[in-house]
C-alpha cells in the first residue's frame, strides 16, 4: 500500500511525503521514518507466498518472480519472537479493499498492481516489502520481477517437428499444415502462457508471426515467412 495517500473522487493524492519514497534506490530504505535500531526490533525474515507456494525471505534478502506471478505477504517476524510487527506494507501497491498500509493477506498482481514510480530507482523491477511499528522501522525484503522468456516452441509442419526459439523464422509453404505443439518458458504456469498467429501489413505486403504473450505482453515472436 502506498503511505500517506487519500481518495478524492476516486482518485490517489499522494502526499508530499512520497517523494522520499520515489525512485528509492538500495543500500537506503524505502521508508521515511528511523530505523528501530535495537537487534531484538529489527527484521528477521518475512514469508511470502508466490504462486501458491510460499518462500521465506531473509531481511534485506530478494526473491524472483515473474511478470504476471501472483504473491501475497503472508507474515513478518522480528528476531526477538515474543514481538510484534506493526505494519507490513508493499510500497507501490495501492490497497483499495484494506486502505491504509498494511498489506499482509492481499493476493497482488505483478503485471497489473504496483505502480512503477515506487519501485527501485523507477524501473519496475523491483519493489520493497517493510516492515514498522509505530515510527519504527525494522526493516526490508524485496521482490525482483523478471520478464517472461521463451525457451523454445515445438512446431509440427505437416508430419515433421521442428524447434524454434525467440526471433527464429518458421520457413513454410503456402500448401504446409502447421501446429505449435509445445511452449517451453520460464512461467511456472503454462496455462497463464498464450500465442496467436499475428498479421501485419506493411506496404500492401502482409507479414506474420507467431507472438507469445503473458498478461497482455509480448514478450517473443516468431516471424512466419510464408513460400509458394
Amino acid at each position: 500500500m502506498i503511505r500517506n495517500c487519500r481518495v478524492v473522487k476516486k482518485t490517489f493524492i499522494l502526499s508530499v511525503l512520497l517523494g522520499s519514497l520515489a525512485g528509492w534506490a538500495r543500500p537506503n530504505p524505502p521508508t521515511t521514518i528511523d530505523s528501530a535500531g535495537n537487534f531484538r526490533h529489527l527484521l528477521d525474515y518475512v514469508i511470502v507466498e508466490i504462486n501458491g507456494e510460499s518462500q521465506l525471505i531473509k531481511a534485506g534478502g530478494e526473491v524472483t518472480v515473474i511478470y504476471g506471478d501472483q504473491f501475497l505477504v503472508k507474515s513478518a517476524f522480528l528476531n526477538d519472537k515474543n514481538l510484534k510487527v506493526g505494519v507490513v506494507n508493499v510500497v507501490g501497491f495501492p490497497n483499495a479493499k484494506k486502505g491504509g498500509s498494511e498489506d499482509r493477506g492481499v493476493i497482488i498482481n505483478t503485471a497489473t498492481d504496483l505502480l512503477k514510480n515506487y519501485s527501485e530507482a523507477k524501473e519496475g523491477k523491483v519493489y520493497a516489502i517493510t516492515s514498522e511499528s509505530g515510527k519504527k522501522f525494522h526493516g526490508s525484503v524485496f521482490i525482483k520481477i523478471l520478464e517472461p522468456s521463451l525457451k523454445y516452441a515445438t512446431v509440427r509442419i505437416n508430419d515433421k517437428e521442428k524447434i524454434l526459439r525467440d526471433g527464429e523464422v518458421l520457413k513454410i509453404k503456402k500448401s504446409d499444415l502447421f501446429k505449435v505443439t509445445q511452449v517451453e518458458t520460464n512461467v511456472q504456469d503454462p496455462k497463464t502462457v498464450s500465442f496467436q498467429i499475428f498479421e501485419q501489413k506493411t506496404s500492401g505486403q502482409s507479414l506474420f508471426e507467431i507472438r507469445f504473450t503473458r498478461e497482455s505482453r509480448v514478450f517473443a515472436r516468431i516471424p512466419l515467412k510464408i513460400e509458394e
